[in-house]
């Protein structure tokens, strides 16, 4: 029964207006089998896939015109306005693809239906046909498209990185392909095409093999043992939340699935078994209830964590914006104020290469007459008086001209100290080699001077 109830449609939004019944009843009526009769399910494929086909339709359209507004508006003249539309191109683009995967599990399951039942004529039959094998030649296209994409994604990543971000940059309208999932191998990347082949072959074994209930039922649960398997062993999401769940929709399934051959087990040997009926029923409830409760609070999440995602990207953006706008108001005034620091600075080496341009003939002067001194000290005169000189002691003789001494070596020496600590301040610079030259000036001017004297 859960089996013969089973009609998803991921992309249902409740935005495709009802068919107007006047517009049903140009439909023939067609025998369908039996468990699709009890159901109310008509043979048309065109009437079972109307809700589906009229979301497909209507972002086919908000696709074309995003795309040709992109190529009106030019990224020089209006570059918000391009931005704006590209965004809006990717983003419809990547919803219409998962919205295709989404219903090709109906597609065949309503083409067989309508396959089975159908007699050319012309009639709105045909026209359902027509409609049923377009969309058919789309999937296969999509499937064969999408393994040739990922196959360009893994010979890419070996070539080179810059490649491989620019091929997913012309690419970003597919990334539903491909984003979201791990890229160490083309295994991970292919969920997608795994996930839509299960849908199909349980398609498949809903509309051809529902006079053999028990089989079908464990054809369809090894169908999800397989699909769990393969969520544990490549582990494909790159998000653990993403991982999480698509893994509790797989276990509801298959708990699900298993309650259905319990069913049917129990159906082939013909047992009664009226209280294990029940409480298997009122588990499949429970199941169905806990997949629509945890189905919208992972939805309310998903809208709450890209709201967020999408507040944090603004406030970086902003951030950054206000960065660099200060950083450009800031460098005229630090160049000013460098501009200053180094007129400055090249004042007080010029006032200290003066300053020390005069010190040093200052003490180039203080030497000359210590010089003098004390050579017109040795001069003594023809008349000079032994006795005061007989009279007088060698040490009281000797120490004057000791401390003469000494005073005039710790002059020069400190002299020579100042003259290296001029010398290391200096910069090597045309200020150094002006006042070098000036100080070579002053020091031939008071050697001559010297020589003179």
């Amino acid at each position: 029964m859960a089996l013969l109830t089973w009609l998803p449609s991921f992309v249902s939004l409740g935005l495709t207006p009802d068919m107007p019944p006047s517009f049903i009843d140009k439909f023939p009526e067609r025998h369908v089998p039996y468990v699709f009769e009890k159901y109310k399910v008509p043979s048309s494929f065109l009437i079972n896939i109307w809700e589906s086909l009229g979301i497909i339709v209507f972002v086919t359209v908000l696709w074309l015109l995003s795309k040709l507004i992109q190529h009106l508006v030019s990224p020089t003249d209006n570059p918000l306005t391009a931005k704006i539309a590209r965004k809006a191109r990717v983003m419809i683009q990547n919803f219409l693809v998962g919205a295709l995967y989404g219903v090709y599990g109906d597609l065949v399951l309503f083409s067989i239906i309508e396959y089975r039942t159908l007699v050319i004529g012309w009639d709105l039959s045909l026209l359902s046909w027509i409609i049923s094998v377009i969309l058919i030649v789309i999937m296969l296209l999509t499937f064969i498209y999408q393994v040739k994409l990922l196959l360009s994604y893994q010979k890419i990543k070996k070539q080179s990185t810059e490649m491989l971000e620019k091929f997913i940059k012309d690419q970003e309208g597919n990334q539903v392909i491909f984003k979201d999932f791990k890229d160490y191998s083309i295994g991970p990347q292919l969920f997608l095409f795994f996930l839509s082949g299960r849908d199909l072959l349980f398609s498949l074994l809903l509309a051809t093999m529902f006079e053999y209930p028990l089989a079908q039922t464990i054809l369809i649960t090894i169908l999800y043992g397989l699909m769990i398997a393969y969520l544990f062993i490549k582990r494909p999401f790159e998000s653990s939340f993403d991982f999480g769940q698509q893994l509790f929709f797989e276990l509801v399934g298959i708990a699900v699935n298993i309650c259905v051959c319990i069913n049917a087990i129990l159906d082939a040997g013909d047992y009664q078994a009226v209280q294990a009926r029940k409480n298997i029923g009122k588990f499949v409830i429970i199941c169905n209830l806990l997949f629509n409760f945890v189905t919208a609070g992972f939805m309310v999440y998903t809208i709450g964590h890209t709201l967020y995602d999408f507040y944090k990207s603004r406030q970086a953006k902003r951030v950054k914006k206000l960065e660099t706008l200060t950083i450009s108001n800031r460098l005229p005034k630090l160049s000013s104020q460098e501009t200053n620091q180094n007129q400055n600075s090249y004042s007080n080496v010029n006032t200290s290469i003066i300053h020390n341009s005069q010190s040093v003939v200052y003490d180039d002067n203080l030497i000359n007459q210590t010089h003098h001194s004390e050579i017109i000290s040795f001069q003594q005169p023809p008349n000079i008086d032994l006795l005061d000189l007989q009279v007088q002691s060698p040490q009281k003789h000797n120490k004057p001209r000791k401390a003469r001494n000494l005073n005039h070596e710790q002059q020069v020496s400190s002299l020579n100290r100042g003259h290296m600590r001029q010398r290391n301040n200096i910069n090597d610079n045309q200020i150094e080699l002006d006042s070098f030259s000036q100080l070579r000036k002053v020091n031939k001017s008071s050697s001559q001077i010297n020589q003179r004297r």
